[in-house]
């Protein structure tokens, strides 16, 4: 088990969210597959979540109250799993190099 002190240095200059059921069902209809189902999982869910709560990952810790769930095979969806974004205007321009 880390101590205290490694899991706060780990966020000291990070902001955490805690992220809600409904900005999780908002973020769930940005995507298109998961690493589960969809070879064209490219990012991660954390930049689903900035795209859905206008935030920035490097200054953005986020802990989803429940797991997303993939609607196109049902798996769950962590915060670092892989998806597939569908109409998510901002991340192509802050991710190009992610999005196909």
């Amino acid at each position: 088990m880390r101590n205290t002190r490694q899991i706060v240095g780990k966020y000291a200059m990070r902001t955490i969210i805690v992220v809600s059921r409904k900005t999780i069902l908002h973020a769930q209809v940005q995507i298109g597959g998961c690493e589960s189902c969809s070879e064209d999982a490219g990012i991660i869910f954390e930049f689903v979540l900035d795209e859905v709560t206008g935030r920035e990952a490097l200054d953005t810790v986020y802990l989803l109250s429940e797991p997303a769930k993939c609607p196109a095979c049902g798996a769950r969806v962590l915060e670092d799993t892989l998806v597939e974004p569908v109409g998510m205007e901002r991340a192509g321009r802050i991710y190009p190099s992610f999005i196909h």
